[in-house]
């Protein structure tokens, strides 16, 4: 299996943005992240969690991070989880810093055509053709 630009997931690092099951709480009940966190470790991804209400702490087996900015220059892509409102904050040339800025986004928060401008490979549920 390969990212959107040919690099396969094998040994990609791949941050989830959000983790806690709605916007804006800490609980990871019924949390969709640990199920796309198992899928992405049976690729070979190595996984890395951010969440603004979990920080540096073990959650589904992993140590979250405590800070976006630093860890986002070593990923070659962005899973956006959890629709929290300090994510609509983050400014979009954040992105373009990855190894290769890829960003999926499950919960409408970036916007398509500034994604595009910043030259990000981005791909939105429920957004049509993007």
């Amino acid at each position: 299996m390969h990212l959107m630009n040919n690099q396969t997931l094998k040994n990609s690092k791949i941050l989830i943005l959000g983790i806690s099951y709605k916007p804006n709480v800490k609980d990871i009940q019924l949390s969709p992240a640990k199920i796309i966190v198992e899928k992405l470790q049976k690729l070979g991804v190595n996984v890395y969690l951010y969440d603004p209400f979990f920080t540096s702490t073990v959650i589904f087996g992993l140590e979250t991070q405590n800070n976006l900015e630093n860890v986002i220059q070593e990923m070659d892509g962005v899973i956006i989880v959890t629709g929290h409102d300090d994510f609509k904050t983050i400014p979009i040339s954040l992105f373009s810093k990855m190894k290769h800025p890829i960003v999926v986004d499950t919960r409408g928060i970036i916007d398509p055509v500034s994604a595009k401008k910043e030259k990000i490979v981005f791909r939105g549920l429920g957004r049509g053709g993007f």
